[in-house]
């Protein structure tokens, strides 16, 4: 038999800059060979930093060496301070078979419960190890186990066992007991409880334990599809629990009269559901189109509202008759009432593959990490991918805007995923997963692959708390009138706030428009700090006025017009003439001054006069020149016009002519 043995290498790199909401440092876990999965991150009430999973060959962390067992996986749980600091590292794992870390909790107390599936001997412990005997060759069988803070093992114990395979999936810690998931695939014994028999083709469990690992109560579920899977687990307090997966094909539960039907069989739906603190159905919810749809994570909130992340994909997908059509395989966040009321739901919405596996809730924010690829945009951040898939983190308040996003950047055509992620009191976001990548950088920071081996690297990555901008734009082009305004998101209070324009209050005002940065800084000790920056925008041109006239064509007329013309500003206007009309031309008009007033949309005005004026009355005088002898025709008139405008006409009685001065006149009367 021949062994492979991978061997890691875990290493901090810390970055420190002029705008800090970004990524505070990164950690790496140089991979020679085999696989490295992270399963879960928790973080205490110290700010310490859990992070649970699997691996093989030989795990080694900041010097701490977790050698292989020689089986096909082995696990470990790794404590970590705020800076990412290695406190203590443990492994479990067998001989001959695999053993998957799944689901991790942490209690008031600080102490750790893990539990997953395990074959064989399986031996947790290096100082003072402790074994639990899976006698099923076939499979896997259930644990729990139990550490300290100090990361000494308290218990552990094979909790479920069958003739194939048996998981658990998650686990919570509520009071004084444990409650775990998970499903088997042959009938299941829950260890000093009942043996369930199987009934469809993987069926699930929901079990209460006592702290001790003592059997409480279970509730088992059938499903018509291997396909279908719990993944997470969340408590309302004295209320219940919160299970949420996907189903495939029919999931009956065991009230006796409730069965969920996913759209295809074939395919994956959206599963919710919530039982009382007995395991006793409340409700449940299925949500799905006709392609693959998850549930990866669900957090539960103060008021019992349940959050629910992972990926949907397809066209005309039912949220409680909500329709949502992805344009390829979207991320989506829900929120929920404790009664399962659907309050809203936001998805991705934008080509390419991108979803959700790790979701943590802290006050009224939500905080979620997964992988996209190619173009993701969540709100104002538009993140990049330039590998096959990459890390991303993203930040919604409690309606489901978005607030923040950030993603961390590789290389090549290959997969980098972040798996779990986890918040601490301050609101310094950690998440972890793995990296194909040569490299991986995170604004200032990189860390680099020094092998060839196109094998997953272990990543750790601390982004720092954040901060939530507003602001109010110039309302009239070349105002002052703007102002930002900057919201901690973590941090610990009071703050102070220096703006790149002097300003040090949380709101700056009398802003012209342009760029302005802030730096937001707490009272922890050492202090720390984020920042942000804010584009106050203004009307592209200011509003103006003119105008073309016409003046009344003869003294005294009324058909004189005004034609005004509008420019900048911001449509529609509103315009009121001195002569109480309201649009924007006008004519019919007398000579005079008539004035303007315009506002646009914003309520800028601008105001605007025209004069229109008479041409000078016309008038005329006439000298005439009788004839010199009767019957003659030497008469002559002299005709001096003043006053009109433009090219004169004349029209003469008892004369054809339409000269100005007329000659060879006859005795007669004339008029011009």
């Amino acid at each position: 038999m021949k062994n492979l043995y991978v061997s890691f290498l875990f290493s901090i790199l810390f970055v420190v800059n002029a705008y800090s909401q970004d990524w505070n440092w990164l950690g790496q876990g140089e991979c020679t060979g085999g696989t490295f999965n992270v399963r879960a991150s928790k973080v205490d009430n110290s700010d310490n930093l859990y992070v649970f999973g699997d691996y093989s060959g030989t795990l080694t962390i900041q010097g701490t060496p977790l050698a292989p067992y020689g089986g096909v996986t082995d696990m470990f749980l790794a404590k970590f301070n705020s800076l990412g600091t290695l406190q203590w590292a443990v492994r479990a794992g067998s001989a001959t078979g695999a053993e998957n870390g799944m689901g991790m909790d942490i209690d008031s107390n600080g102490d750790v419960y893990i539990t997953g599936g395990f074959a064989a001997t399986t031996t947790f412990n290096d100082v003072g190890p402790v074994t639990i005997v899976n006698s099923n060759v076939a499979g896997q069988d259930v644990f729990i186990a139990k550490y300290n803070s100090s990361g000494a093992l308290q218990w552990v114990s094979n909790v479920a066992t069958g003739v194939n395979n048996q998981r658990a999936t998650d686990i919570i810690v509520d009071n004084n007991e444990l409650i775990i998931v998970g499903f088997y695939t042959n009938g299941i014994t829950f260890t000093g409880g009942p043996t369930v028999a199987l009934v469809g083709t993987r069926d699930f469990f929901i079990a209460k334990y006592d702290n001790a690992g003592a059997y409480v109560w279970e509730h088992h579920y059938t499903s018509t599809s291997a396909n279908s899977n719990l993944t997470s687990l969340a408590k309302h307090d004295g209320i219940g629990y919160y299970v949420s997966g996907s189903l495939a094909g029919n999931f009956t539960f065991d009230d006796g009269s409730t069965t969920l039907s996913s759209t295809l069989t074939t395919e994956k739906d959206v599963l919710l559901f919530k039982v009382d603190t007995d395991g006793d159905l409340l409700w449940a919810k299925d949500v799905g189109g006709v392609n693959g749809d998850e549930s990866k994570e669900i957090q539960v909130d103060a008021d019992g509202n349940v959050y629910s992340a992972g990926y949907i994909n397809g066209t005309d997908i039912s949220f409680d008759g909500n329709l949502v059509t992805t344009d390829g395989i979207d991320f989506y966040i829900t929120k929920r009432s404790p009664l399962g009321a659907l309050y809203w739901v936001t998805h991705s919405a934008q080509p390419g593959t991108d979803q959700i596996y790790s979701l943590s809730l802290l006050d009224d924010n939500i905080y979620v990490s997964g992988s996209f690829t190619d173009t993701l945009t969540i709100g104002d951040d538009q993140l990049i991918s330039s590998a096959s898939t990459e890390p991303f983190i993203a930040v919604f308040d409690n309606s489901g805007n978005p607030i923040n996003a950030n993603s961390l950047v590789g290389v090549a055509v290959v997969a980098d995923e972040s798996q779990a992620i986890a918040v601490d009191t301050k609101g310094n976001s950690y998440i972890s997963g793995y990296f194909v990548s040569k490299t991986l950088t995170g604004n200032a920071i990189t860390i680099t692959d020094a092998n060839t081996d196109a094998l997953p690297d272990m990543f750790l990555a601390q982004y720092n708390w954040i901060i939530s901008m507003s602001n109010s734009d110039v309302v009239c082009n070349g105002d002052d009138n703007g102002t930002a305004t900057a919201t901690a998101i973590g941090g610990i209070p009071p703050y102070t706030y220096l703006w790149s324009d002097g300003q040090t209050t949380q709101t700056a005002i009398g802003l012209v428009a342009g760029d302005y940065a802030v730096t937001i800084t707490d009272s922890d000790i050492p202090a720390t700090s984020a920042s942000d920056s804010v584009t106050i925008s203004e009307p592209l041109a200011a509003l103006s006025l003119s105008s073309v006239i016409t003046h009344p064509s003869c003294n005294g007329d009324s058909d004189g017009e005004i034609d005004l013309i509008i420019a900048g500003g911001t449509s529609p206007y509103t315009i009121l003439w001195s002569n109480a009309q309201t649009i924007e031309d006008i004519s019919g008009l007398v000579a005079g001054n008539y004035y303007v007033t315009v506002y646009d949309a914003n309520n800028c005005l601008a105001t605007h006069s025209a004069t229109l004026t008479n041409p000078t009355a016309l008038s005329a005088t006439a000298i005439a020149t009788n004839i010199s002898c009767n019957g003659l025709t030497d008469g002559t008139i002299d005709v001096t016009v003043s006053g009109g405008t433009g090219l004169l006409t004349y029209a003469w009685d008892n004369s054809i002519e339409t000269t100005q001065d007329l000659s060879a006149l006859a005795a007669n009367t004339y008029e011009v």
